[in-house]
């Protein structure tokens, strides 16, 4: 242990931490989709180096990643668009698998632009969301100013959840 405190490099894993711990749904969604980007870099990368093993590495994290955005999905809430979702990261783990087992580095280029532009949507609404919320923030308030409001005792704070 460094008697100065902490490493950079456990700066950094703290930094992480919080920065996941602190996100929203819908920061985590695009907290996933940044680190599969990264992965997806990495891949190309090794494949331009001709390292098989940190090529398997960086599909496999792509890939897993992928797999949570898709158990994540809530098709209670929006059944077409969870489907549809489902078939966009099937499509982008099939891909990765091809590029990898073709040294394609086409495909992940392609898996990476998709995922940039998905990533850009969930920004979209990631930014669309946040005024949304310091309304609901600011109605919540003044519903608890008075009882006579029978919402600030049924949990306002519920109403205002969103899930992916």
């Amino acid at each position: 242990m460094n008697p100065r405190g902490p490493t950079q490099n456990g700066q950094i894993q703290i930094y992480g931490q919080n920065r996941i711990t602190g996100a929203s749904p819908v920061g985590l969604i695009r907290i996933l989709y940044q680190e599969a980007i990264r992965s997806v870099d990495a891949a190309s990368t090794a494949l331009d180096n001709g390292d098989p093993a940190a090529r398997a590495k960086s599909v496999t994290k792509a890939i897993a990643i992928l797999t949570e955005l898709m158990l994540d999905l809530n098709r209670d809430a929006a059944p077409e668009i969870a489907d549809r979702l489902k078939q966009f990261y099937d499509y982008l783990q099939w891909r990765l698998l091809m590029g990898h087992a073709q040294r394609d580095a086409q495909a992940f280029t392609e898996v990476r632009t998709l995922l940039e532009s998905m990533g850009q949507a969930w920004e979209t609404v990631q930014t669309g969301l946040a005024p949304r919320r310091e309304e609901a923030s600011a109605t919540e308030r003044a519903a608890t100013e008075t009882d006579a409001n029978p919402y600030a005792r049924a949990g306002a704070a519920d109403r205002s959840k969103v899930y992916i």
